[in-house]
């Protein structure tokens, strides 16, 4: 079941300026379940838009939801087994001028916190490229939406 925290916002992120969630991932014993951390912005006063970066036993995801969640762009996936215990997932977003860089890493708590996973997408306004559909763990992906990403007027921060 998702945690859900609302942040209010006066405007939108500076260019230069980071907003990073992170989030300790204790334990996972089962290979199918996932830790995912996603940031939600609004459009028009509607949710439902945002990143996610999902952890499993042996994946790692990052993907894009809009349209109120009603459609998904797979940014990456890749099989990669990692420790499911101890860890730190975070999710990081940086403006660059009219881009933002996505940043997902995951630390390994019981080694002073080292980079065990580290990757950064960039998500311009023009349609970027993403994965075929069914390619990240069988799931259905569209195309990119073009729009400037992310605009931050009001962000909700999710744990899953």
């Amino acid at each position: 079941m998702p945690v859900v925290h609302t942040l209010p916002s006066s405007g939108p992120l500076a260019d230069g300026q980071t907003l990073e969630l992170r989030a300790d991932l204790i334990s996972a014993s089962q290979n199918d379940a996932y830790a995912s951390l996603a940031i939600n912005y609004f459009i028009g006063g509607q949710g439902g838009n945002g990143y996610m970066f999902n952890k499993g036993g042996d994946e790692l995801s990052l993907m894009k939801f809009y349209d109120l969640a009603t459609k998904l762009a797979w940014f990456s996936y890749t099989n990669q087994p990692l420790k499911n215990a101890n860890v730190t997932l975070v999710l990081a977003l940086t403006r660059a001028g009219t881009n933002l860089n996505i940043t997902t890493r995951v630390l390994d708590k019981d080694n002073s916190n080292s980079v065990l996973f580290e990757r950064t997408i960039t998500d311009t306004p023009k349609a970027d490229p993403v994965l075929p559909s069914y390619t990240a763990g069988g799931m259905i992906g569209m195309a990119d939406a073009v729009g400037t990403p992310w605009p931050l007027l009001m962000v909700r921060l999710g744990f899953n």
